[in-house]
């Protein structure tokens, strides 16, 4: 495949240019390898690649009694299918799929973690601008004869 360099092709509108768009392309294609499904279920001619399904898991935990069996919060949720088999296995009647799925979005959504991610710097101290600039002047006014600003005007005139 060739594709010019250039940014101003045709006229004089710019395009987004490839060291923009590949990273996020790339970023992209990596979500679909990040929670997948491979499962192996009773056949359905109706689904087909490209459709959603939802997908249920129970957390792994011990369930006392009387107690409500809960949704895995990262693995619950819908599933793009993206590739699946057809299997027929005519001496034993039976019609069987492996579907292979990746992860579309979570069943119930993550609790909201505020200012996860901020940095607060660390406090700064405040200065009177009037009070440094006395401070310099005053550590400044010093000369190497140790005559202060004012005693070497004095001592020129």
């Amino acid at each position: 495949m060739v594709k010019s360099h250039t940014s101003n092709i045709h006229d004089t509108a710019p395009t987004i240019s490839d060291k923009h768009t590949t990273q996020k392309a790339i970023s992209q294609r990596q979500l679909l390898s990040v929670g997948q499904l491979e499962l192996n279920v009773p056949g359905n001619s109706a689904l087909q690649a490209g459709d959603i399904i939802t997908f249920d898991m129970p957390i792994m935990q011990p369930t006392g009694h009387k107690k409500e069996i809960v949704s895995s919060p990262f693995w619950a949720g819908r599933y793009l299918i993206y590739e699946m088999k057809h299997i027929v296995d005519r001496s034993k009647d039976t019609y069987s799929m492996i579907l292979k799925c990746c992860k579309d979005n979570v069943a119930k959504s993550y609790v909201a973690e505020y200012n996860s991610w901020t940095h607060s710097a660390p406090r700064r101290k405040t200065y009177n601008i009037y009070e440094t600039d006395k401070e310099i002047i005053t550590r400044m006014g010093t000369n190497a004869q140790g005559l202060t600003t004012g005693q070497h005007k004095a001592f020129r005139t």
